[in-house]
Parts: C-alpha cells; sequence; structure tokens
C-alpha cells in the first residue's frame, strides 16, 4: 500500500467523522481490516472506491479495469469513500458502523453485511473449466471477507503495524491533558531550556539537563530527543549550540538518559511547560525537592528517568526504587539503623545536629519561612548542641526538628516521607504560611489551568466556526478533538480545516471544494425567506438538508422554489395572496370584467 499506516488511521477517522460513526476501536479495526483486504495502491483511495463526482478531481487507477479511482487530496478521498458508502447499496454496514460496538468476527457473519461487501468487491459465478479446450475454471468470487485479525496492533513486529492508541481502546478522550499544565515555552509547544546539539553531517540532539538550581552541591543528569535530518521540522530549532562528532556524541550518550524522538515533547507530559517545571514537578512527585539526595547522582538520574517515563511506579517496591536502590544516598539511609546503635553517643548527637540543620533548610524550601538555628548552637561551639536543639523544639508553635532528626536517622522515617506527610500540608496552609513557595507553585499551576481553559475554549469557538463555515452542527466531541491538539501545536489550523472541510463535503455533496456552505447555499436560503417570508434558513433547517444533501441528485433551484409554493405555508404569506388576487384579475380581464 502506498498510504502509510498512520495515514490510513487517520483516512478511517475521517470516514467515520463523515458518516456521523463514533471512532470506536471496533469501527476502526473493521475500516482499517478493509483496506488491508483491498490493499490497493490508489492515490488517497484505500478502499478502492469508484466514485466519481464533478466536484471532484480524480483519475482512474492505471491498470484497473474495475473503475477504481485515484484522488487529488486526501479530504477528496475521504469525501468519495463517504459518499460511497452512504449509497443505498450500504445501509447495514453503516448502520453497524453507526452503532460502533460490533466486532469483526461478527461484522464478516453478518448475511446483509456479506451481501453489501459483495457489491463493494464485485461478486462472481464459479465457472467451471473445460480442459479438452484448454479453459481453466475459476472458484466463485464472493463477498470480501474482512481478515480478522489480520490488521498488526500495538505490540505487532511488523513495519506496517497499525497502532490503534490506548485512549480510543479504552474510550477515553485521545488528547489526555497533563495534571500541570503550563504556558508554552515556545512556538512548537514543546519545553524551553535545551541545547540543540549537532552531530557533524547528521542528526540534531535536544539536551535538556535534570537538577535543581537553587541547591549547592546538586547533581546533574541529562536527557535528549532525536531530530533526523529528513525531520520536515529540522531547522525549526535555529543552529546549534554545539557541533560534535560522533565519537564525542558517544561518549555524552552512554551517560545521557534518551527520550525518544523531538514530537514525544508535544505530548501532554511534557507540551506547555518549560523544562525546570517539568523537574520541579518530579521532585515534587518523589517528594525529594529541597532534600539533600538531590545530590547524589543515581538519584538524579532516576527522577530523570521519571521526566523520560512519568507512568513509573512511585509507591514503595515500585519501578522508582528499583532504580534507586544501590545508590550512595540509599544506602546511607537504609542502613542508617544499623550504624546508629553502633555509633558513640557523641557522634549520634553530631548526627542529630547536621540532620535537624539539613531538615530546617528543607523545611524553608517549602513554606518560606527560615529558621533560625543561632540558638541551637553555643556560644563558642561549632557543632549543634542537642540540648538546646530539644529546648527549641520543645517551644509551642515550633517544629519537632529533634524528633524528625533522630527518625531519620534512627531509619523510622525517610527524608521523602516527612516532606510529604508533615512539611507540604503545612507548607498548604496559607494561614500559616502566607508567603509558602509550595503554596504559591500551586496556586500558579491553578491559574495556568485556568488559563489553559480559556486558551482552549478559544479554540473551541474558533472550531465551530469551521465546522459550521462547512454547514455542519458539530459535537463536542469534534470541537473537542481538534481544540486540542491545535493549543498543543500538535495539529496545524490548515489540517483542521481541510478535515472539517471533507466533513461537510460528506454531508453536502455537491459543495464545491474551497466554497463556504453559505456562499454556496446562498441563493436557496434567499428563496426560502422571499417565497415563505420567513428568516433565512440554516443548514439546519431540514427542506434545505433535502434540496442540497441529496447524494443521487444535484440541487434544482427552480425546483426548490417550485417545492416551496407548494408548502402549506406558503399559503399564509401575502405572496401567495398576491399571486391569488393577481391570477384572479387576470381571469376577470379576460372575461370582461374590468
Amino acid at each position: 500500500m502506498t498510504m502509510p499506516a498512520e495515514e490510513r488511521l487517520e483516512f478511517a477517522k475521517g470516514i467515520l467523522a463523515g458518516l456521523g460513526a463514533p471512532e470506536t476501536e471496533e469501527n476502526l479495526e473493521i475500516l482499517l481490516s478493509w483496506m488491508h483486504a483491498e490493499g490497493t495502491a490508489a492515490r488517497f483511495n484505500p478502499m478502492a472506491t469508484t466514485y466519481t463526482n464533478p466536484n471532484i478531481t480524480s483519475t482512474p487507477l492505471p491498470g484497473n479495469t474495475a473503475g477504481v479511482q485515484e484522488y487529488q487530496s486526501w479530504a477528496e478521498g475521504v469525501v468519495a469513500t463517504t459518499q460511497t458508502l452512504l449509497l443505498d447499496h450500504y445501509t447495514r454496514i453503516v448502520e453497524l458502523l453507526r452503532e460502533g460496538s460490533t466486532d469483526i468476527a461478527t461484522f464478516n457473519a453478518d448475511p446483509l453485511v456479506s451481501e453489501e461487501l459483495g457489491t463493494w468487491s464485485g461478486y462472481a459465478e464459479a465457472v467451471e473449466g473445460d480442459p479438452f479446450r484448454g479453459i481453466e475454471g475459476t472458484p466463485e468470487t464472493g463477498y470480501l471477507a474482512l481478515p480478522v485479525g489480520a490488521v498488526p496492533v500495538t505490540g505487532s513486529t511488523e513495519a506496517d503495524a497499525i497502532v490503534i492508541p490506548d485512549s480510543v481502546r479504552l474510550g477515553l478522550p485521545e488528547y489526555v491533558r497533563s495534571e500541570v499544565p503550563h504556558e508554552f515555552a515556545d512556538t512548537l509547544g514543546i519545553p524551553g531550556g535545551y541545547e540543540l546539539i549537532q552531530l557533524v553531517g547528521a542528526d540534531k540532539y535536544l539536551v535538556y539537563t535534570v537538577t535543581d538550581p537553587n541547591m549547592q552541591g546538586a547533581a546533574t543528569a541529562h536527557v535528549y530527543f532525536r531530530l533526523r535530518p529528513d525531520d520536515p521540522q529540522f531547522d525549526a530549532f535555529g543552529p546549534p549550540t554545539e557541533y560534535v562528532t560522533a565519537a564525542v556524541w558517544d561518549q555524552r550518550q552512554a551517560e545521557y538518559l534518551r527520550g525518544g524522538v523531538w514530537s514525544t515533547l508535544q505530548s501532554a507530559d511534557y507540551a506547555g511547560r518549560d523544562w525546570q517545571q517539568i523537574v520541579d514537578w518530579a521532585f515534587d512527585a518523589t517528594h525529594y525537592g529541597g532534600t539533600l539526595a538531590l545530590a547524589d547522582v543515581d538519584i538524579m538520574q532516576a527522577i530523570a528517568a521519571l521526566i523520560v517515563d512519568p507512568t513509573l511506579d512511585l509507591s514503595e517496591g515500585g519501578d522508582f526504587e528499583n532504580l534507586i536502590r544501590g545508590s550512595a544516598w540509599w544506602e546511607s539511609h537504609t542502613s542508617a539503623e544499623d550504624t546508629w546503635n553502633d555509633m558513640k553517643a557523641v557522634d549520634k548527637e553530631r548526627m542529630i545536629g547536621q540532620k535537624a540543620v539539613e531538615l530546617a533548610a528543607t523545611f524553608e524550601y517549602y513554606t518560606g519561612q527560615p529558621i533560625d538555628t543561632s540558638s541551637w548552637f553555643p556560644a563558642d561551639g561549632t557543632a549543634v548542641n542537642v540540648e538546646l536543639l530539644q529546648n527549641y523544639s520543645n517551644l509551642e508553635g515550633t517544629q519537632d526538628f529533634y524528633g524528625l532528626a533522630f527518625s531519620v536517622l534512627t531509619g523510622r522515617l525517610s527524608d521523602p516521607e516527612i516532606v510529604a506527610s508533615i512539611i507540604k500540608p503545612l507548607a498548604s496552609d496559607a494561614d500559616l504560611y502566607p508567603n509558602s513557595p509550595h503554596l504559591r507553585r500551586l496556586e500558579d499551576e491553578e491559574r495556568q489551568t485556568g488559563a489553559r481553559a480559556s486558551l482552549v475554549g478559544q479554540w473551541q469557538a474558533e472550531v465551530r466556526k469551521m465546522y459550521e463555515a462547512q454547514g455542519i452542527q458539530p459535537t463536542q466531541g469534534q470541537i473537542d478533538n481538534w481544540a486540542e491538539p491545535l493549543y498543543m501545536n500538535t495539529k496545524t489550523i490548515d489540517e483542521a480545516q481541510e478535515a472539517i472541510e471533507a466533513t461537510g463535503l460528506a454531508t453536502w455533496p455537491h459543495k464545491p471544494v474551497g466554497l463556504d456552505w453559505k456562499t454556496w447555499a446562498d441563493p436557496y436560503t434567499a428563496a426560502y425567506a422571499n417565497i415563505l417570508e420567513l428568516a433565512e434558513p440554516t443548514f439546519t433547517n431540514d427542506d434545505l438538508r433535502t434540496a442540497l444533501g441529496n447524494v443521487e441528485q444535484a440541487p434544482n433551484l427552480h425546483q426548490f422554489k417550485q417545492d416551496l409554493r407548494r408548502d402549506p405555508r406558503w399559503l399564509d404569506t401575502k405572496n401567495a395572496r398576491d399571486s391569488y388576487y393577481g391570477t384572479f384579475g387576470r381571469i376577470g380581464r379576460l372575461m370582461g370584467f374590468g
């Protein structure tokens, strides 16, 4: 097939939209299997229709005797296929697609479907052979039975695999929203803050750094995304930050984490946020933000891995914990209790003092309130005095940093557990900590969510206008299917207009391509308003849909006017009365009355 797998999937979605059928896994499998069974090389015609129309540019497929057409554009191919299915020959197929839950085996077994597929593909009786005359027999050519399981889905090793998105399989919206959306970093909708590295004469790489810029001694990790020379966006990122040889890149690559191709950054997990916001999200999700664990390069690498795969299991014993096991930080904390029991008292006091100071810094990181630790130190000492620390911890309105430090050092609690269960809840209380950076981040995310909703709403209004310009009353689902990717910059306005026009042409098959519905239908809407003396109708009007939406009969303005004058509503109009009195007067004059 000349049409790539991804395009066939989009083509199938276009057909379903034109038919008013849902995008279910069953429907997609039926249409994709149908394309697979046809196996045609016809341009923009994967289901091998023979449909022709003066408003659609097509030419016969070279070498094909059945009349299969090649179309000039994707939109015309979708319209032609949709219009073919809307003919009276395929009512059962369309009925099942609009119902949306028929699996392919049941679809094949339906006798009416078999008959209609026979009409589509051509049915021929068996011909008996005559060996004495050199005539070979041919078997009966039945209906086009769609191959069950022939179209590969996720997990297949076939290069031509069709991947039906999990969102379609699960009945979820295709564009899943990020839990922490932010404004766009650049025009491509991907996070800013990358370095653009180019191999001499070869690929480019977007390299992002994972670290805590506010923490002295924080470790760093790197994540890279690939940009191939044949990618249409290869030159869209500006000049490279650095040119490197393959040898240099191989050395760096061994230490970096691979994030995938650059377009991965347009997914909801990344798009609309700058890189540090994404890193902060990972710090927050793991509860390591503001802790000395971030000084451990293995911990930072694990956080980078979470950024690459946000679905990592963060629960106890999960994927993330498995990544940090064996790190210096992990070993020092998991062996804390054994170490503690073997320590001398003076060492224990020193460790408690150091951990208490560290926890005080973490507390300030989240609440914004500095902790005056000077009262923990004796006037002539450089180490925390545990007795002074205990006195501070026992004061009303202060945190028990002694108890928290003791819990960490004995292995009863970890730093992230203290952050998650104690510090963050306090930092979220605006009455206690009105200048809390943590609360400010939460409020920023809430504002960004509102701003994002507003921008998506603007795109929804624009998409609705595009549908209505093509004479379509869109569903909210149809609007969201375009508004979300337009906001995320994963689809262009041209793609939306082309696809929406294809949907419009499926409803109004005689409307010329490139012409909006109102301009095209204006003679008919004006006639309707003048003759029936009513407000000018819209595309939802049943009389217009009958006159302009008939697949097999081109619109006829004269006939439309005649039909309106047969409408009972016309009898109550001034037009009708004037016509009546005018006719009566002419008859009277013929009879000599005036």
